[in-house]
């Protein structure tokens, strides 16, 4: 079943640079995720659109958000992530 994010910050995230263990969170993420407070920024492999839908395996990690729309802690990889290239 593909997954379908409840972030608006799902569909615009991207990974620059899949299979890094680590992706570079960069000032706008920092300011969209004000925008969207208590919950996630998505990062999707690139071989998928992100306005779609989106497999659980295609899901790179995530950064969580608290409450006050500020980054919680460091980059969550998904185990389950598949790269796709």
């Amino acid at each position: 079943m593909p997954f379908r994010a409840l972030s608006r910050l799902f569909r615009r995230i991207r990974s620059p640079i899949v299979g890094t263990a680590d992706p570079k969170l960069t000032d706008e993420l920092r300011a969209q995720a004000k925008l969207d407070p208590n919950s996630n920024i998505y990062v999707i492999d690139p071989s998928f659109d992100p306005d779609g839908d989106v497999p659980f395996d295609a899901i790179v990690g995530y950064w969580p958000i608290n409450g006050e729309g500020e980054i919680r802690s460091e980059f969550i990889p998904n185990p389950a992530y598949i790269r796709r290239f």
